[in-house]
């Protein structure tokens, strides 16, 4: 018989670590609950190495519309296990673009030619043991690294076939005989399957996906007629990235344009704080909003809004010491005016501070 009473354990309460990653991920990755958790889940696995022996730490395919967040994703997840060593994400995270490898004698690029191929000694492999070790060794605390493969469904079958062993044996077998293990890696395959142009072969995409669980079934339909039973069967998890509402997207710009001002007051000379007033930021927000793109069309905005017409202000010494710049929409155009930075005005993108409705 097993004991009737004892104490009572729940199993929602999270990791402290966990709690950390989700304060993290929460406040930059937008929309994305499921994304969230699969993060949290593993690192408490991590942390309490409870993860398989003998294969990655952890492996997904991210499916759902483009501009949702799928690589950014992996980017703010990497950096939010370096934000105590101030470091940048990039040292351990490679992305591989899978479009570069739609023919077969391409997956040389990632292994190396076998002996007797022309380049075989020249071709330096991008999954090299070097690498790989570099992306695991980047952080003391969390020794992994953090591999993307985005687009997989762009990639010929001579790279799924290779991933197979890798997420299933961890390991791979360079041209130059050279065994590279993958334990200590995090493998993540983004696709747009069953979202390009809003068709598949499954038939017409409905125009709304803001429900997880539509999302999900569009994007493992799609990802079960693109690859085999074998190789999804082999995956930890299929996520599913919702399609962003409008309120979602203006939140990302208000990121995003943090993530400008603080780029533009760090390097630009004179250091400089820029703020969009609520009616710049809704016009941002009126012209970079398309369902079809999400959150694409937003940076494209701001890129060509505000960071290139900055970029001439300040090149053309327009904008002195000591001043900030305040944009703002007159109705007609944007407006950029020169202020000293200690003006009421200004505020920090993104931040608490941040409290202008722009809906």
């Amino acid at each position: 018989m097993f004991a009737s009473k004892g104490r009572l354990l729940d199993i929602s309460t999270e990791s402290r670590h966990g709690v950390a990653i989700r304060e993290e991920l929460e406040h930059s990755l937008i929309g994305q609950p499921d994304a969230v958790a699969f993060y949290i889940r593993l690192i408490e696995k991590f942390r309490s190495h409870l993860y398989e022996a003998g294969r990655p730490i952890g492996s997904a395919l991210y499916t759902g519309p483009t501009g949702s967040g799928k690589t950014f994703s992996a980017e703010a997840f990497a950096e939010s296990l370096q934000t105590r060593v101030n470091r940048s994400w990039r040292h351990n995270l490679a992305r591989i673009d899978c479009g570069e490898f739609q023919h077969s004698h391409e997956i040389a690029k990632l292994i190396g030619s076998p002996p007797g191929y022309l380049g075989h000694k020249e071709t330096k492999p991008m999954l090299s043991g070097e690498r790989i070790q570099a992306l695991s060794t980047a952080i003391m605390e969390y020794p992994f690294g953090i591999l993307v493969f985005d687009e997989i469904e762009k990639a010929s079958d001579a790279l799924w076939q290779l991933l197979l062993g890798i997420l299933d044996k961890a390991s791979v077998t360079l041209g130059t005989n050279e065994v590279v293990n993958f334990e200590n890696t995090i493998i993540i395959m983004t696709s747009n399957a069953g979202f390009s142009n809003r068709k598949d072969d499954l038939g017409f995409v409905p125009p709304s996906l803001a429900l997880s669980e539509e999302t999900k079934r569009i994007g493992l339909e799609a990802a079960k007629r693109k690859f085999s039973v074998e190789f999804i069967n082999r995956l930890d998890e299929v996520v599913a990235f919702n399609e962003l509402s409008r309120d979602q997207i203006a939140m990302i710009l208000k990121l995003e344009l943090g993530k400008l001002q603080t780029e533009i007051f760090t390097k630009a000379v004179p250091k400089t704080l820029v703020t969009v007033t609520p009616a710049g930021q809704r016009q941002l927000l009126a012209t970079g909003y398309d369902a079809k793109y999400n959150a694409r069309n937003i940076k494209r905005t701001i890129d060509r809004e505000i960071r290139t017409p900055m970029a001439r202000l300040l090149g053309s010494g327009q904008v002195l010491g000591n001043e900030g710049v305040l944009v703002d929409w007159d109705g007609d155009k944007y407006t950029f005016r020169a202020l000293p930075q200690n003006n009421g005005n200004f505020v920090l993108h993104g931040s608490k501070t941040d409290k202008g409705d722009i809906l």
